[in-house]
């Protein structure tokens, strides 16, 4: 046994043996992105994920420079298509309530009525009151009649 052992150990140890390298998560985002440099510039996609993807979460929403052409269809790309870690998409939906109540109405509704976005649906009745009373009134209907009827309910009772 102790001989089994001193092999192993001497086998793992030898010179030229490649060592491996244990690199932590925050070390992997190539080029990171400051809370000066964030509400200074405009923000590519890549960037708002690798903010999304923080575990601090980085900056709030509306400390942002999001792109006035493009920022809204960035953060819902984000929300259609970045799964790891699974709170980008959702950090990137808060910000679209928080930066597009109006403009972002049509996805909101989607979200309420469809079948794959049970979380979104949630996030939306958990934040109905920072939409405008019109849209607000829109996405409780929809929620109420839609897949998700009994948590949206629960939501909006609370």
């Amino acid at each position: 046994m102790i001989l089994i052992f001193s092999v192993f150990v001497g086998c793992a140890t030898q010179k030229g043996q490649p060592e491996i390298a244990v690199t932590p998560p925050e070390a992997a985002i190539e080029k990171k992105i400051t809370q000066k440099q964030a509400a200074t510039s405009d923000l590519t996609q890549e960037d708002l994920i690798k903010i999304f993807s923080l575990k601090d979460g980085g900056p709030s929403c509306m400390q942002l420079q999001l792109s006035e052409k493009t920022g809204m269809i960035d953060l819902l790309y984000i929300v259609d298509n970045v799964r790891m870690p699974p709170y980008a998409g959702m950090r990137s939906a808060k910000c679209m309530i928080d930066r597009y109540p109006l403009q972002g109405k049509e996805h909101f509704v989607s979200w309420m009525q469809s079948d794959n976005t049970k979380g979104l649906a949630i996030l939306l009745a958990n934040n109905i009151d920072l939409f405008p009373a019109d849209v607000a009134q829109q996405l409780t209907e929809a929620g109420l009649n839609g897949p998700h009827k009994e948590f949206i309910a629960q939501r909006l009772a609370k």
